[in-house]
């Protein structure tokens, strides 16, 4: 502390101010702080400062997108009254994209559809070519619905598309899938351009192998991914051709990318092991990680980010989520750890879906049909969930009239949020 009569320069003090706003638990703390006096709000919205803040807070759970709407965590949610800013400041019916602007969770030549949500990015596609009625090079948009920017992503070229044999429909008659994930290498992460590059990746599961292309915001250009082989992932297997779809959803973590793969209803039920495949967005390779042992093809899972840059994975049984890590801090032991069991209380619940930090799930009550002797389903009661892998705290976010949940949307109040297309 300085010493009576000593001065600090503008430039010390605003060191000291970073300093102590960094320690601040929560976003929502540092908006209360910036309102003080017009020194703590420079401070606290300078561009350089937001991207330390971000990079050591992660952003709230503010909602998730379903079929024609974005649901928003409503009180007593902990996030609830930045989803309420978010939701008056941005505009989530895509007005602002080239028509037409209605959108939904499932494929339609016409309409924008939501795919993959990544800091506070939305990518959608619409108007597909197609080969045998599948979903295979649709149009792309990535956009920042906050600030109501857009950018149209350049068709894949046709002497990649040439590669892609054979694709198999993954789920609502789509061949491929579409990921945001964020930039690589080639962007320092300290430089002020980190925050609104971002690259896209383009996925189709073959008969005989994997096919993928990235598309860079940096360069404007895609590349192809290195092809594997089935045979060349699933060893032991030989001539491996699959006819039906192995994964159809991606989960994203420390810069990876996860499927979990369903070796029973696909022809796999003899491999020995039980594996996910993964692509790491920084070295483009493909391989296989092995889940915990025991059984898992029928588990509903969430591939999450564990403390200390460990890997967590969350599986839901008997109404409980059970949550597993590899590798322990300070130790170089790949084996997967049963960190913590979370009950979950009554009703039937289903894992959504997971980013980063956070887990989605639905609970809906249960009946019993007489005629039939057996428990359904009152999805018209259903009600969803967030779960913090970091607190491992387990709030309800809103009642749902329907089944529909589609990606998880997590950002900063709009007071910290800078655009990020």
């Amino acid at each position: 502390m300085a010493s009576p009569g000593t001065s600090i320069t503008d430039d010390r003090l605003a060191v000291l101010l970073e300093e102590i706003f960094l320690r601040l638990p929560t976003a929502a703390d540092l908006v209360r702080a910036s309102a003080a006096c017009v020194p703590f709000r420079q401070v606290a919205t300078g561009g350089s400062f937001l991207r330390r803040f971000r990079r050591s807070h992660p952003p709230p759970f503010v909602g998730f997108m379903d079929w024609h709407s974005f649901s928003r965590a409503l009180p007593p949610h902990t996030s609830a009254p930045a989803a309420s800013a978010i939701v008056r400041a941005a505009d989530f019916t895509f007005s602002f994209l080239p028509s037409p602007t209605p959108y939904s969770l499932l494929p339609d030549p016409g309409l924008w559809s939501v795919r993959s949500i990544l800091n506070g990015r939305i990518l959608l596609d619409r108007g597909p070519k197609s080969e045998q009625g599948l979903v295979v090079f649709p149009l792309l948009v990535v956009c920042d619905p906050l600030h109501r920017h857009y950018r149209l992503i350049p068709p894949i070229p046709k002497d990649l598309t040439a590669s892609v044999k054979d694709p198999l429909e993954l789920i609502y008659k789509r061949s491929c899938e579409v990921i945001l994930v964020p930039p690589g290498k080639e962007v320092d992460e300290q430089k002020e351009d980190y925050e609104t590059s971002f690259r896209v990746i383009w996925m189709s599961q073959c008969k005989t192998n994997v096919v993928a292309f990235v598309y860079s915001s940096n360069t404007g250009n895609w590349q192809s991914i290195a092809s594997k082989g089935w045979s060349d992932l699933l060893p032991g297997v030989p001539a491996v051709q699959l006819n039906s779809a192995l994964f159809c959803q991606s989960h994203y973590a420390h810069g990876c990318l996860y499927w979990p793969m369903k070796g029973r209803e696909c022809g796999l039920k003899d491999y020995p092991r039980e594996v996910m495949l993964v692509l790491d967005t920084m070295t483009m390779e493909f391989t296989v990680a092995d889940y915990p042992p025991g059984r898992w093809r029928n588990r509903q899972i969430g591939v999450v980010e564990a403390g200390d840059a460990r890997l967590g994975l969350l599986t839901l049984s008997k109404g409980q989520v059970h949550f597993h890590v590899r590798g322990k801090a300070g130790e170089t032991s790949n084996d997967w750890h049963l960190e913590k069991t979370i009950p979950l209380g009554e009703g039937d619940h289903a894992i959504v879906r997971a980013t980063q930090r956070y887990l989605l799930l639905r609970r809906s009550d249960l009946r019993m049909d007489f005629r039939t002797f057996q428990l359904e389903r009152l999805f018209e009661k259903s009600e969803c969930f967030s779960l913090d892998v970091k607190t491992f705290q387990l709030e309800r976010v809103c009642e749902k009239s329907d089944v529909s949940c589609g990606p998880i949307y997590t950002n900063f109040p709009p007071s910290l949020s800078s655009r990020t297309v």
